[in-house]
């Protein structure tokens, strides 16, 4: 069982919530900028939470000696205490702030703290520290990802003396499509930041050949014609979509990325980084060709290459 602590506006009810993750950390710490901007421009609350650190102590186990991982009596106080500090940051004033310390291990604790606060939003670093361990996609970061119910939005660590003590102001949000319903399931969240900030969405689409034109020898000379059809499909459908938000009031623009080298991660994080893109929405669920974007795919790819934040929100299945 774990339990929020307040530590500004006491009794306040937050409607809306956004969980920080912390490790105790300045890597680690580099989400809490980007969190406070988030919370003030929806009106939300931050959680801030730390798993305990723990020690590898020598146990027995069937006659055999092996190593466990335990919770020192004093760590779930140092956690609450460095949790107590953090909130009383400036970066965090006038925010209504709450402190969380989850059990061991930390991916699960992390993941438990989610389950018991229903945060609107997980925001994060792509890297951290756990005792001796960093936090790399595929190991903390990479589980919460997969795992969390949550959206998350993901902060590309930098080194200290290159982390940006204030984030740039939002002002273009790219949204990569596939012109499936379940890519398209990051719209609502694009729009609504783009409203709270006044920043253009950048729709996104990267054309793909079907997969049989690239194996066959025989089809090879097919490919710049597929391709060509392709991106005028793409166009076609990045203009629907783009009318749809203009009629919402949404400044748009779209592009149709075209990649000679590298796959559909490549092309969309080309994409972001020639529009200027400040966040990257996306859902982690799409299709290319008749595969999905699933985590391990084309938005882990994102995640691993973009140089800038990622938001993720949890996109249901479709067939096909």
């Amino acid at each position: 069982m774990i339990s929020l602590r307040d530590h500004r506006h006491q009794g306040a009810c937050m409607s809306r919530s956004i969980l920080v993750p912390l490790d105790g950390s300045d890597t680690a710490e580099q989400a809490l900028p980007h969190a406070a901007m988030l919370a003030r421009l929806l009106d939300a609350g931050i959680i801030l939470a730390r798993v305990p650190e723990t020690i590898v102590v020598p146990v027995m186990s069937a006659g055999i000696w092996i190593t466990d991982e335990v919770e020192p009596p004093e760590a779930h106080a140092q956690a609450e205490d460095y949790l107590a500090e953090v909130a009383r940051r400036a970066v965090l004033a006038g925010l209504t702030t709450q402190t969380v310390v989850p059990s061991h291990p930390v991916a699960a604790g992390i993941l438990h703290a989610v389950e018991m606060t229903s945060p609107d939003l997980v925001v994060m670093t792509t890297h951290g520290r756990s005792g001796f361990r960093r936090w790399v996609l595929g190991s903390v970061a990479d589980k919460v990802v997969h795992t969390s119910p949550a959206p998350v939005y993901l902060v590309r660590a930098a080194e200290p003396e290159d982390a940006a003590a204030t984030p740039a102001p939002i002002q273009r949000i790219m949204v990569p499509l596939d012109g499936s319903t379940a890519g398209e399931q990051a719209l609502p969240t694009a729009i609504d930041l783009a409203r709270r900030t006044g920043a253009r969405v950048v729709l996104v689409r990267v054309p793909v050949v079907p997969g049989f034109a690239t194996v066959i020898p025989e089809t090879a000379g097919w490919i710049p014609q597929l391709l060509q059809q392709k991106a005028v499909e793409a166009t076609a459908y990045l203009e629907s979509v783009a009318e749809a938000l203009d009629t919402q009031g949404i400044g748009v623009d779209i592009d149709v990325e075209i990649v000679t080298a590298g796959g559909v991660a490549e092309g969309l994080v080309a994409s972001s980084r020639e529009w200027g893109a400040d966040v990257v929405v996306m859902s982690t669920h799409g299709r290319t060709g008749l595969r999905r974007w699933v985590l391990g795919s084309v938005a882990d790819g994102v995640l691993r290459q973009a140089d800038r934040p990622v938001w993720l929100v949890r996109g249901g299945a479709e067939a096909g």
